[in-house]
């Protein structure tokens, strides 16, 4: 099972403390435990003769573990904790890429998941022989340097992560078109399906990954930010869901920026935030939900959708007016002039995609409104949606 349904509403895995829980309680300590207790019952070497028989029945005792090597131990333990954070119903927690867990039936992770993870990074030809360089973060597996970006204006330090979809057929043409000269597009990281993280441009240097886009009042979304690509085919290619896997190392590379770059909740936004007129990414189906109960992000809890007066196309007066200042002050680039135009429906269907997905419309019924008003009300006392300098 993805993260969510098709149209964009499913209960959200319990990302938050539930996965903290799946990597805090399988310590150190406790996986030694474990193969102590293990050696115990069934020394290393013993065969199946060696196996202790019931006296009553003379039956084998399967509850005790044949171990023959550490490996065995290993995936001994790994069932076990695949037992914990999985349970027998699936897998209820985006777990860290680095732990084993089960995916569920129709994921777009578990058919192929085997494969994609034997699979070789595919680097593009304009990049080989290029020089490296040192990842930012830990949770880079490679590096695959773009040769698409330039320096941050006026030495500013980005405060801004966005995320995007790579809307691309395959991994291939994504990275190709990200790190080949003339294309004039770039990302500081890509995350695969498979939970690999890519690092392309150095957190320092501006990737061009934004285009024509604003927030809070600035325009040069790409010197205050840096750019995440996640692997995804996009709406224009049947828009899959995003797999267990790759939304952990999602929540794994962000929490490591927002954690060195002391970057605000609600100042990580994704593509159609900051460019509503042209953008979808990453797009309803993204788990927003998710990431913010892994402390990424800002979310609230979206207003349940009920029959009311709406605000839509054509519609005039101080409460469109209302609307508009409400959008403008979290940070959209909306014009308040009163009236619902084409720019405003714009922006109230890229407020739906990351905030109120279940139904993505434009429309500003009272769910929408509500959901803008709790989100607002919700930011932190002197926090603010403008950049800072």
């Amino acid at each position: 099972m993805g993260i969510s349904s098709a149209n964009g509403t499913s209960a959200a895995p319990k990302t938050g403390s539930a996965l903290h829980h799946s990597v805090t309680a399988f310590s150190v300590k406790k996986g030694l435990m474990m193969l102590r207790g293990i050696e115990a019952c069934c020394p290393p070497g013993t065969g199946d003769a060696a196996r202790p028989q019931s006296a009553e029945k003379g039956k084998v005792m399967a509850r005790r573990p044949l171990l023959v090597t550490m490996r065995d131990r290993i995936v001994i333990i790994n069932k076990s904790l695949i037992n914990q954070t999985c349970g027998p119903n699936g897998p209820h927690a985006a777990v860290p890429p680095a732990l084993s867990c089960c995916m569920s039936p129709g994921s777009p992770a578990s058919a192929d998941s085997d494969s994609k993870r034997r699979r070789a990074l595919p680097i593009p030809r304009a990049t080989l022989g290029m020089q490296t360089f040192v990842p930012d973060s830990s949770v880079v597996s490679d590096t695959v340097p773009s040769v698409n970006f330039g320096d941050r204006a006026k030495g500013r330090l980005p405060d801004m992560i966005v995320l995007h979809y790579t809307g691309m057929p395959d991994v291939e043409g994504a990275l190709a078109r990200l790190c080949t000269s003339g294309t004039d597009v770039s990302a500081h990281y890509v995350v695969l399906e498979d939970g690999r993280v890519v690092q392309c441009v150095q957190e320092a240097k501006r990737a061009w990954h934004a285009g024509a886009a604003s927030w809070a009042g600035e325009e040069d979304i790409n010197s205050c930010s840096i750019g995440i690509e996640i692997v995804n085919r996009g709406h224009d290619w049947g828009y899959p869901d995003f797999p267990l896997r790759q939304i952990a190392a999602v929540i794994a590379l962000c929490r490591g920026i927002i954690l060195r770059r002391d970057i605000p909740a609600h100042r990580v936004v994704g593509h159609s935030d900051v460019a509503p007129a042209r953008k979808k990414d990453p797009g309803e189906k993204f788990p927003w939900r998710s990431l913010a109960n892994s402390g990424v992000g800002h979310w609230v809890q979206p207003a349940p959708i009920v029959r009311g007066d709406v605000l839509k196309m054509g519609s005039e007066g101080d409460n469109v007016l209302a609307l508009q200042e409400s959008l403008a002050s979290y940070g959209y680039g909306i014009k308040t002039s009163g009236k619902f135009d084409t720019p405003t429906t714009e922006v109230v269907t890229a407020f739906q995609r990351h905030f109120r997905p279940e139904r993505v419309d434009g429309i500003a019924d009272q769910s929408t409104l509500k959901t803008l008003q709790t989100l607002r009300d919700s930011l932190a006392p002197g926090a603010t949606t403008a950049a800072t300098t």
